[in-house]
C-alpha cells in the first residue's frame, strides 16, 4: 500500500488492460503522477506514504504550478491524472480517503479569437504566384476571406456552386443545410482565373473517377481540409507572422472586419451559418459597438 512505485505500476497495468489507454496517454499519466510525487517529497512527506497525502497537499501542488506560470489547462490536466490515480487506489487498493475529492478544476481563461488586420490580409493575397497552383491558392485565400466559410465547406464545394456572374456561392454545412453567400469582386476575379485556366489544366492530370469538386490538388484530385491548412500555413510563414493562423482565423477575421465596417450582427451570423459570435465580440471596435447600441436602443 505504501510502495509508491508498486502502486504506479499497478495503475499503469489498469490503464493498459481495463481502460485500453493509448501509450501516449499512459506516458502522460505516469509523468503527471511522478511530478506530484517529486513535489510531495520536497514538502517533507518522506517516502510519500499515501496516508500523508492530504487535500491541502493537493491544493498546494496546484498553487505551486499556478505560481510557476503554468496554464490553467495544464494544471487541470495534471489534476485529472491525480483524480484518476486516487480513484483507482480507492477502488483497487482500498485507501479510505481520496485527497482529490472536492478539489475543483480551475476555470479556463476565455481567449479572444486571433484575427489579421487589413494590411496583413492584403500582404497575404499578394504572395501566390501566377502559375496554376498559385492561381488556385489565391482563389482559396480570397474565397475564405471574402465569405468566411469553413475549410470543410470549401472542400465540399462543386463547380456548379460557384456563380461568378452573380457573385454568390452555394454553401452546404456538415448537416447538409444550404445557404447563399455573396463574395466580393476580388474573390470573383481570382475564382474566374482559376476556374477558366488553372483548374482545367490540373484536372487533366487526374486519372480517378470523374468529379466536379471545385478545388483540386496538383494531380487533379479533390483538395482536402489538410491541404487547405497547409496552403495557408505556407503563405503565413512567408509573412513571418508571430501568431498561429488557421482557416478559422480567416473566418473570424472576416466576421470582425464585416462588423467593424458596419455590418449588422444577424447578417454576419447568417453568412457564417449562425456561428456563435461571443468568442470574437472582444475584437469588435468599441466605437462600432457604441454605434450599434445608439442606433438600436430606444433610450440610448
Amino acid at each position: 500500500m505504501n510502495d509508491i512505485k508498486h502502486n504506479i505500476d499497478n495503475f499503469v497495468v489498469y490503464l493498459q488492460i481495463e481502460k485500453n489507454a493509448s501509450p501516449h496517454t499512459i506516458s502522460n499519466y505516469r509523468a503527471d503522477i511522478e511530478r506530484f510525487v517529486a513535489f510531495a517529497q520536497k514538502q517533507g512527506t518522506g517516502d510519500v506514504l499515501f496516508c500523508n497525502i492530504s487535500q491541502l497537499l493537493i491544493r498546494s501542488y496546484l498553487s505551486s504550478m499556478h505560481v510557476d506560470g503554468y496554464a490553467n489547462a495544464t494544471i487541470n490536466r495534471r489534476l485529472a491524472a491525480l483524480r484518476t490515480f486516487f480513484r483507482f487506489l480507492s477502488n483497487q487498493e482500498g485507501i479510505n480517503n481520496n485527497p482529490c475529492e472536492n478539489v475543483h478544476t480551475l476555470k479556463s481563461k476565455k481567449t479572444v479569437a486571433p484575427i489579421l488586420n487589413s494590411i496583413e490580409i492584403t500582404a497575404l493575397m499578394r504572395l501566390p504566384k501566377q502559375d496554376d497552383l498559385g492561381k488556385r491558392d489565391l482563389a482559396v485565400l480570397e474565397l475564405l476571406y471574402a465569405t468566411g466559410i469553413r475549410a470543410s465547406e470549401l472542400t465540399e464545394m462543386r463547380v456548379e456552386h460557384l456563380d461568378c456572374f452573380t457573385g454568390c456561392i452555394v454553401v452546404y454545412n456538415s448537416g447538409g443545410k444550404e445557404r447563399i453567400v455573396p463574395m466580393g469582386c476580388k474573390a470573383v476575379a481570382a475564382l474566374e482565373a482559376y476556374l477558366r485556366q488553372s483548374r482545367p489544366r490540373l484536372y487533366q492530370k487526374y486519372h480517378g473517377a470523374p468529379h466536379e469538386y471545385a478545388f483540386v490538388n496538383s494531380k487533379g484530385g479533390r483538395l482536402t481540409d489538410r491541404s487547405i491548412r497547409r496552403i495557408l500555413t505556407e503563405y503565413v510563414d512567408m509573412l513571418s507572422l508571430e501568431q498561429s493562423v488557421s482557416p478559422n482565423t480567416i473566418r473570424h477575421t472576416f466576421a470582425i472586419h464585416m462588423l467593424n465596417n458596419g455590418a449588422d450582427f444577424c447578417s454576419v451570423q447568417e453568412i457564417l451559418g449562425h456561428i456563435n459570435l461571443s468568442q470574437i465580440i472582444p475584437s469588435i471596435g468599441k466605437e462600432r459597438l457604441k454605434s450599434v447600441y445608439k442606433s438600436a436602443h430606444p433610450r440610448a
